[in-house]
C-alpha cells in the first residue's frame, strides 16, 4: 500500500524530553540498508540523532545524525540542511552501507527517494586500519537506537542530542537496495517474504500511545522495539 501519515512512533514529543527507543538484539550485514520516515517536531532535527547502532564492545557502528558514521569513522560531514528532515515535514531517509571489498566501502545517503550524498572510501590509511572490527556488524547482539545516540552500549544518553519526533515504516535489508529499488518503493509498504528483509516496523497495529512495537518480519517479542526512557536502565547483554 501507499505510504501515508498514520500509524507512528511518538518519542519526546510531550513533557518528557529524555525518551528513547530501542531493539536487541538484532544483527545487520557487512552490507545493507535502512530506510524510515521521520518528522521532527522542531528546526533542531537537523542536530538531534535519529538512528544509532552499537555492538557490546563498541558504539558508533552506524549513526545518523547531523553527521554520518560507519565503524566509528565520520563519513559525511554535517549534512546540510534539506539532506536532513528540516522543521516539521514528513521526509523519508534512506542509508546503504557495503563493505564487501573490505577494506574499501562505500555509503549512500537517500532523502525522499533522491540520491543526496556518497561516499566511497578506505578504512586503511597510511598502513593503518581504521574504525571498528567490520564483523560486528554480523553479530547477532547489536543495540539499534531511534531518536539518540548511544555513547555507550544502550547507555551514555545525552540530552542535548535526543530527537522530538515521530518515526514510521522502519525496515532494514541484508543487502544494499539500488537507487531505482529505493526510488520505486519509498513511499509503498514492501512485502514481509523477501529473504533479505531483516526487520520491518509498520507502527500500524499498536496504540498510538504504545511503548513496545511487534516486528512484521518475527513476530516474536524477542525482537520488539521499546519506548524507554534513559533514566532507567534497559535490558544489556549478559
Amino acid at each position: 500500500k501507499t505510504w501515508s501519515a498514520g500509524g507512528a512512533i511518538s518519542v519526546n514529543t510531550g513533557a518528557n524530553n529524555t525518551q528513547f527507543a530501542y531493539t536487541f538484539p538484532r544483527q545487520l550485514g557487512r552490507s545493507g540498508t535502512i530506510e524510515w520516515w521521520a518528522r521532527g517536531q522542531s528546526n533542531r532535527q537537523n542536530y538531534a540523532f535519529q538512528l544509532s547502532v552499537s555492538h557490546p564492545k563498541d558504539d558508533n557502528l552506524i549513526t545518523v545524525g547531523d553527521t554520518i558514521y560507519l565503524m566509528g569513522l565520520q563519513t559525511m560531514k554535517e549534512i546540510p540542511s534539506g539532506y536532513g528532515c528540516p522543521g516539521t515535514e514528513w521526509c523519508h531517509i534512506a542509508l546503504t552501507w557495503d563493505t564487501s571489498a573490505y577494506p574499501r566501502y562505500e555509503m549512500k545517503f537517500y532523502r525522499n527517494g533522491a540520491l543526496v550524498n556518497e561516499v566511497q572510501a578506505s578504512f586503511q590509511k597510511d598502513g593503518k586500519t581504521l574504525g571498528k572490527p567490520v564483523e560486528y556488524l554480523e553479530a547477532t547482539n547489536l543495540a539499534i537506537v531511534l531518536f539518540a545516540e548511544q555513547d555507550t552500549f544502550l547507555s551514555g544518553w545525552d540530552e542535548t542530542q535526543l530527537m522530538s519526533g515521530q518515526m514510521d515504516e522502519l525496515r532494514a535489508w541484508r543487502r544494499v537496495r539500488t537507487e531505482s529499488e529505493i526510488q520505486q518503493k519509498y513511499r509503498s509498504s514492501v512485502s514481509t517474504s523477501d529473504l533479505d528483509l531483516i526487520f520491518y516496523y509498520t507502527f500500524d497495529s499498536e496504540a498510538t500511545t504504545a511503548t513496545a512495537f511487534v516486528d512484521s518480519v518475527n513476530h516474536s517479542s524477542d525482537y520488539y522495539l521499546y519506548v524507554a526512557d534513559h533514566s532507567s536502565p534497559v535490558m544489556s547483554p549478559t
